[in-house]
């Protein structure tokens, strides 16, 4: 629908004819800007693992849907292609020590330990050992963990029982209306 409004064709709804144009006017359809970054000092960076309160893991940029509102989708030109990637685990795993090394004890801490992708189920192996790694770090540091996921659930049922027994929360991430199911697309 929104590719119609785009194309300005006469039978859109108008809703997608007013959310298409408000995209357009925010700069949603243009092509990303460059991102330019300061040099951060130590003792920034250091504050900041200090006072985390949510590390999130990028899981992988595979999905087994071709959703047509994914931000990797036709409709978004100069985005990112999907490549197949699953995150460097080495990378991740230190990532995390390091966190745990320098986040000090405090008395109710949290710390939300959160995986999105792509469709994270498809690299359950990494979860599963994010998971047990961060409980056996907080062993000594005893943060009140959380972990959370968006998933599109489509492999949900061959992970349940780890993910209830890790009270996992879940965003589930779906789109359509009752009219229109079309945007998930298998």
């Amino acid at each position: 629908e929104l590719k119609k409004a785009s194309e300005k064709l006469v039978d859109v709804d108008s809703y997608y004819v007013k959310k298409y144009a408000y995209l357009k006017a925010h700069g949603f359809f243009t092509k990303p800007k460059p991102t330019e970054f300061a040099v951060l000092e130590e003792s920034v960076v250091e504050d900041n693992i200090k006072n985390i309160k949510q590390v999130v893991f990028e899981v992988t940029d595979s999905c087994n849907l071709s959703c047509t509102y994914c931000a990797f989708g036709e409709l978004y030109d100069g985005y990112d292609e999907r490549n197949c990637k699953q995150i460097d685990t080495n990378k991740a795993i230190h990532l995390l020590k390091f966190i745990f090394e320098n986040k000090p004890k405090r008395e109710n801490d949290k710390l939300a330990i959160s995986f999105y992708g792509g469709e994270p189920l498809l690299n359950m192996p990494f979860i599963k050992q994010i998971v047990e790694l961060s409980k056996e770090l907080n062993l000594s540091k005893q943060f009140a963990l959380e972990y959370t996921m968006t998933t599109n659930t489509t492999l949900l049922h061959k992970y349940m029982d780890f993910l209830v027994a890790n009270n996992f929360r879940l965003l589930i991430s779906l789109d359509g209306n009752e009219k229109c199911h079309s945007y998930r697309v298998f």
